[in-house]
């Protein structure tokens, strides 16, 4: 599995940078075994468009098949220069590297809220899928547009912590031309694996799930 993670290159509200994304990304790094090269630092001093052109330049040269994103976000965008205006950019260069039969990217989003939806009462409801219409429901459905229908976007519906952050919804693309309404919780919260879960991201699972498939991840839980 081939991985490119990226990240900004400084700190922004004290030290979001050198106190979360960049020592998660590294520990993510490495417990993947990335090679160095696979850390990409994007200047953000520059403009949001030229943000966006540094992202898509670095996937066309790594290839990956995983895009990890450790930076700040909101529900309608990202800190590395995409939002809801510019999704069907991030997703055309994700499916120009990874277009072929059997391809399935996966996008991680460790950025806060980018999974929340806009419709407040789904999101609400601990029960049903929610996130749509947020930059995590838009990617997937800008990647099924482009034709990665099968792939899979992660992210966190709330503002928490990095990689520790427990709500976490996943967005798939189910073989859909046109992708989906909203995502589910990879464990839904107050349910009986809610603690485990909580306790489990403490550990350095909080880097292994996302690669796992849903089933996967609740075995691990017990």
């Amino acid at each position: 599995m081939s991985f490119l993670i990226l990240l900004p290159d400084r700190n922004v509200k004290r030290f979001d940078w050198s106190g979360a994304f960049l020592p998660e990304a590294k520990a993510f790094a490495k417990r993947h075994a990335c090679l160095p090269e696979e850390i990409v630092r994007v200047d953000i001093s520059k403009r949001r468009a030229m943000m966006r052109e540094a992202v898509c330049s670095a996937i066309e040269s790594h290839e990956p098949r995983t895009v990890v994103f450790f930076c700040h976000g909101w529900r309608t965008g990202i800190q590395l220069g995409f939002d809801l205006k510019t999704v069907d950019e991030l997703a055309e260069a994700i499916h120009n590297v990874n277009a072929g039969v059997g391809c399935d990217p996966v996008i991680i989003l460790f950025a806060c809220s980018t999974g929340k939806g806009s419709e407040i009462d789904v999101d609400k409801d601990k029960e049903a899928p929610g996130g749509d219409g947020g930059f995590a429901d838009e990617l997937r459905d800008a990647l099924c547009r482009a034709g990665n229908i099968d792939n899979r976007v992660i992210a966190h519906s709330t503002a928490g912590h990095t990689t520790m952050n427990p709500f976490v919804r996943i967005f798939t693309g189910d073989f859909s031309p046109t992708g989906g309404h909203g995502g589910s919780w990879i464990v839904r919260p107050g349910s009986e694996r809610w603690a485990k879960w909580r306790a489990k991201l403490k550990t350095p699972f909080r880097f292994d799930f996302p690669t796992m498939s849903v089933g996967q991840i609740h075995e691990a839980l017990g």
